[in-house]
């Protein structure tokens, strides 16, 4: 019976261990979603943009592509280094309602977009993208350091009523 009461006792404790184990484990997990920070709270970015591509501070390639990832019902305008980017140069992914520099030529860009509550706001058609088209003059990336800045608005309110600018760097090579 001694030897019985000894694999009992090592069982238990064995579960015991196991269950303190788990149990820690749940309790990290969830202190650490409670904690994490991602998207516009981790860039610290102002209401009406979820996100910006590449981030401050970043060190990317010429290629990489600028990408604003607006909040439903909001429209904008692109800037690198203080120029306006013409807005056949810029596309307007509908569906994630992002704008993306440098265009995308086949990219389906609606002329309307929702909003949280559900309402449709119209947004200018989208003109054709010129990107790869011989004889016009796009806007490049520079070399070095690179001021992107996207001035944004609600759809419903208009870009005259009430647009905002946010200003992000980041370098190229």
């Amino acid at each position: 019976m001694g030897e019985d009461a000894d694999v009992t006792r090592t069982f238990n404790r064995s579960r015991l261990i196991t269950s303190l184990g788990l149990a820690l484990g749940v309790v990290i997990i969830v202190f650490s979603a409670t904690k994490a920070r991602t998207g516009a709270d981790q860039q610290n970015l102002p209401e009406g943009i979820e996100a910006v591509r590449p981030e401050r501070d970043a060190s990317v390639l010429r290629q990489t592509e600028i990408i604003v990832d607006l909040s439903p019902g909001y429209d904008g305008v692109l800037r690198i280094n203080g120029q306006e980017v013409p807005a056949d140069q810029v596309s307007f992914d509908q569906g994630l309602n992002e704008l993306i520099f440098p265009c995308r030529p086949n990219l389906d860009t609606g002329a309307t977009s929702g909003d949280s509550s559900g309402a449709v706001s119209a947004r200018p058609p989208q003109p054709a993208c010129v990107r790869n088209q011989p004889n016009v003059e796009l806007v490049t990336m520079p070399k070095g350091n690179v001021l992107a800045t996207v001035e944004y608005w609600k759809i419903s309110a208009g870009r005259q009523a009430g647009s905002r600018v946010y200003t992000w760097n980041f370098q190229t090579s």
